[in-house]
């Protein structure tokens, strides 16, 4: 891993060393470029000023001695002073006056610059001056000035890189620093420390990869504590019924208990272990998100009144009642399995908890975008700090009451789930109603169906 950080800050070190060094090798051309441009265009207007002046003089010459006699001492001292070889040449083509005595040496060369003298531009040309290119004082002294400007500018970028390398280091220090630590903190994830958090200090992309990375590990986290309470819940849960059948099995196998007694008692315990796996299974499909519904149109009081009539017989042998206020409603979109399993837990719930000949009220109450329906009891009542926690997995608000009174613990989560999975809310409140008693309230808000 630390290999692999040190590649990611090697690269963007190498990365941003590559653009400062395109960047100046730029530079440098072209301000190489424009110096030897402006250097050649300065000396090509020297040269065509200094012809202008040596063609005014030579012509004034001419016209004042009204003729070339006498013209070579004038050309060469010229010559000294502007550092060429002078050649001026009369109408005829004759060389009248050259700086330069060898003779071995043409006289012009075609490519020489050259200038045609006359006295006004409307006169015509009394001869023709030539200006040889030779190595002087003044060409030195620029070639050197050439390459004066082209060394000062090589150790400018020299000390440009050296300063851009030390700010490319600190910058992908700076830039592979929040990486490292989003790779250290995963590592650490990895290993099993869900506690770890990254400090979401950073703006931009790389905060919102921290702020992602805590938001996902926090999951992680409480999915796992999750996992844990499921796991230690579902083994208490699991011990006392398989604790029992073991202890009846037993009996039977030592002849303490006979079979007739000892079986029905085995098979009671069973079936619990069975509504409590059906119940753990459902809640793994709610809670993971994969729980398959099959939505449909329904009547709202007609589903209740369903659910109702399937508890009627239990709430017969409590020789309780209920009570119902439906009043007829637009319809709703729901798994209808669902929907009466919903209502089972929560009517159950409610008849586990009224004591005999009291009252369960169902009231069902359309809206103008949702049906409320309420299951009011007249048992014991839910205190405030308890009423959140009663969704929570094998909580019973009575610990006293058994698994054969309280169930298998998980209805009211499932509940939950199945109603949040259908878009709809459930709620637990304080019962308002002064004939009930104290009791509790579950409310459900239902959406209503919309599509017609």
């Amino acid at each position: 891993m630390i290999r692999g950080l040190a590649t990611v800050q090697s690269r963007v070190f190498a990365a941003l060393i590559v653009i400062v060094l395109l960047t100046l090798g730029g530079v440098y051309l072209f301000l190489r470029r424009a110096v030897d441009t402006e250097l050649d265009a300065h000396e090509r207007r020297v040269e065509h000023l200094e012809m202008t002046r040596m063609a005014h003089w030579i012509t004034g010459y001419y016209n004042i001695h009204d003729g070339w006699e006498g013209l070579q001492p004038y050309v060469d001292e010229m010559a000294v002073l502007f550092g060429n070889r002078i050649v001026v040449v009369d109408s005829g083509g004759e060389v009248v006056a050259d700086s330069r005595t060898d003779p071995s040496d043409p006289a012009v060369e075609p490519s020489w610059p050259n200038r045609p003298l006359r006295y006004d531009d409307d006169d015509p040309a009394v001869g023709t001056l030539y200006v040889g290119s030779e190595m002087t004082i003044g060409d030195a002294f620029r070639s050197r000035l050439k390459r004066s400007i082209r060394s000062y500018l090589l150790v400018a970028m020299a000390v440009a890189v050296a300063a851009a390398a030390s700010l490319s280091a600190v910058a992908s220090g700076r830039l592979a620093a929040p990486v490292k630590a989003l790779a250290d903190s995963a590592a650490r994830a990895g290993a099993g420390d869900l506690s770890v958090r990254i400090d979401p200090g950073e703006r931009g992309e790389l905060g919102k990869v921290a702020a992602a990375f805590n938001t996902m590990i926090g999951q992680l986290d409480r999915a796992a504590t999750m996992r844990r309470h499921l796991v230690a819940d579902t083994a208490h849960e699991l011990r006392t019924p398989l604790s029992n059948i073991r202890g009846y099995v037993e009996a039977l196998r030592d002849g303490v208990m006979p079979a007739s007694e000892s079986l029905p008692v085995i098979e009671e315990e069973v079936s619990l272990l069975v509504r409590l796996v059906d119940d753990l299974q459902d809640l793994a499909l709610a809670e993971s998100g994969v729980l398959r519904l099959r939505p449909e149109q329904i009547d709202p009081v007609r589903a209740v009144e369903r659910s109702i009539a399937a508890v009627r017989p239990a709430v017969d042998d409590r020789t309780a009642r209920v009570i119902e206020r439906l009043t007829p409603s637009a319809p709703i979109v729901a798994d209808p399995d669902r929907f009466q399993q919903i209502m089972l837990n929560i009517l159950k719930n409610a008849i586990t908890v009224t004591p005999d000949d009291g009252a369960i009220t169902v009231e069902l109450i359309p809206g103008p975008t949702s049906v409320t329906i309420a299951v009011r009891d007249q048992g014991p009542g839910i205190a405030p700090e308890e009423r959140e926690r009663i969704f929570s997995r094998f909580y019973r608000v009575d610990g006293s009451r058994s698994r054969a009174t309280g169930g298998s613990g998980l209805g009211l989560t499932i509940t939950r789930h199945l109603v949040e999975a259908h878009g709809a809310t459930i709620s637990v409140s304080g019962n308002d109603d002064a004939n009930l008693g104290s009791g509790a309230c579950f409310t459900i808000v239902w959406p209503l169906d919309r599509s017609g």
